[in-house]
């Protein structure tokens, strides 16, 4: 209580609301409010199939997704894959037994 009057002194009043919270509520209040936190902190990567999507729905260059990437590093570490990563994944879906030339199919 005395934390909460000192923050709500110092005009630190989100910080005396937390504090008021965190004391009145159920001893289990903390812990899921510091559980939210660092979900919310740290967000998922995206899968490659969606970076694929991305890539061809946007229809971007590799400059591009180079580019996207190194921006959103910046906020959130590795929230998207190397390029190298998502071409890897690329690959798999094509076929290795096709054989297409300009005249020649099989």
């Amino acid at each position: 209580m005395a934390v909460e009057v000192q923050h709500h002194r110092e005009g630190k009043r989100d910080s005396a609301a937390i504090v008021k919270e965190l004391c009145d509520f159920t001893p289990r209040r903390g812990t899921t409010i510091k559980k939210a936190r660092k979900r919310f902190s740290s967000p998922k990567q995206s899968s490659l199939s969606e970076d694929q999507a991305l890539m061809v729905d946007a229809n971007l260059s590799t400059h591009q997704c180079k580019v996207i990437r190194q921006k959103t590093n910046k906020i959130h570490k590795n929230m998207y894959p190397a390029y190298h990563k998502i071409k890897a994944a690329k690959q798999l879906w094509y076929l290795s037994d096709v054989n297409v030339t300009k005249t020649f199919q099989k």
